[in-house]
């Protein structure tokens, strides 16, 4: 509401004019707004993925409470920190700054693994979706970005991948390396060397009538018969 005073021709104020406006509606308008900001903000708290944001500087302004979970750090220890000084491994700070540089002026992050540093010393692997953060005028203020913990995921892989390696590379029954691993090895060395005047030796070794005991006594007497020297340690 605004108020004048009315005056008469000698101007002295005789009365008041007030002016008013039904603002029910729109006080109502402004407190379903802020229910819903408050809504989406305790939705970001409590997802059960890692969610993280920061500003045009590269200082984190969000920070939710499974980021909290995987990397041991409080919001409060991570709010206005630089998130690549703060929490990149040395090795990947290069690449992820220049990750997040393009995301701020526009370029989208999909799938990226973001390597974390964690309080405890450790790192975690984060798969993560981010793009810029616009504010009413679509000018980019920073970056909100939601992740996935690929930590156990990646760890189990690796196991895999070296299981089958090693398979690949030793034989079943004595755990011996296998032809397949002499070939491949002689040709690395073959190709390392290439041009060397170095001179290497290839010892040959073969065991009179090995055949017959695993033939006549099975793999695993054949197996134990061998010299403890060509056995797997």
């Amino acid at each position: 509401m605004s108020s004048s005073p009315q005056r008469n021709v000698q101007g002295q104020i005789i009365a008041c004019m007030s002016i008013g406006q039904d603002i029910t509606e729109l006080n109502s308008v402004h407190l379903e707004q802020e229910r819903v900001a408050n809504d989406l903000t305790a939705l970001i708290d409590t997802a059960n993925v890692p969610i993280f944001g920061i500003d045009t500087d590269g200082l984190v302004n969000e920070w939710n409470q499974t980021a909290e979970r995987i990397t041991g750090y409080s919001k409060n220890e991570v709010l206005a920190r630089d998130l690549v000084e703060r929490l990149i491994t040395e090795n990947y700070k290069t690449s992820v700054k220049a990750v997040l540089d393009a995301a701020l002026i526009g370029s989208q992050i999909a799938n990226y693994e973001l390597p974390l540093h964690t309080k405890g010393g450790s790192q975690v692997d984060v798969l993560l979706n981010a793009s810029a953060r616009r504010d009413s005028e679509g000018q980019i203020v920073g970056i909100v970005g939601v992740g996935q913990d690929v930590t156990e995921l990646n760890r189990t892989r690796k196991e895999v991948e070296g299981q089958l390696q090693s398979a690949a590379h030793h034989d079943d029954l004595t755990g011996l390396l296998n032809r397949r691993y002499f070939y491949d090895y002689l040709k690395r060395q073959l190709e390392a060397h290439q041009g060397s005047e170095e001179i290497g030796t290839l010892l040959f070794l073969d065991l009179d009538r090995f055949k017959l005991v695993n033939d006549s006594l099975g793999h695993g007497v054949g197996y134990k018969s061998l010299p403890s020297g060509c056995r797997p340690a």
